[in-house]
């Protein structure tokens, strides 16, 4: 049976299977470590208020209830800017535990 290797552009490859499991757990780590440095550089790292929306789904007003209830940060650098972090978002999102109810939000099916 033939093996092949799916690589990212960028990591070596040096050898065949025949390396020993921590060679190939070396290759692996170093492979997903480039992976990761590439999806953290994806994207502006802060955001607007209009840019977070955007990238959340979410109205800009949903943003700045999020902010106001402490569930995000905002930042302001100057006088009339408020950035967001996106990572911050990011991670809001991802933590969610709310579950999707059927219907429209109503709480039951009417």
């Amino acid at each position: 049976m033939t093996r092949s290797c799916i690589r990212p552009r960028g990591v070596a490859y040096h050898g065949g299977m025949d390396g020993t499991a921590e060679d190939r757990l070396t290759r692996i780590a170093d492979a997903v470590e480039l992976l990761t440095r590439r999806l953290a550089d994806v994207g502006p790292r802060f955001l607007s208020v209009q840019g977070a929306a955007t990238r959340a789904s979410l109205s800009t007003d949903s943003i700045r209830r999020l902010v106001e209830s402490g569930r995000l940060t905002a930042l302001r650098p100057v006088r009339g800017k408020v950035l967001i972090d996106a990572r911050e978002l990011d991670a809001l999102i991802l933590s969610s535990t709310d579950r999707v109810r059927n219907g429209r939000g109503h709480g039951g099916g009417r």
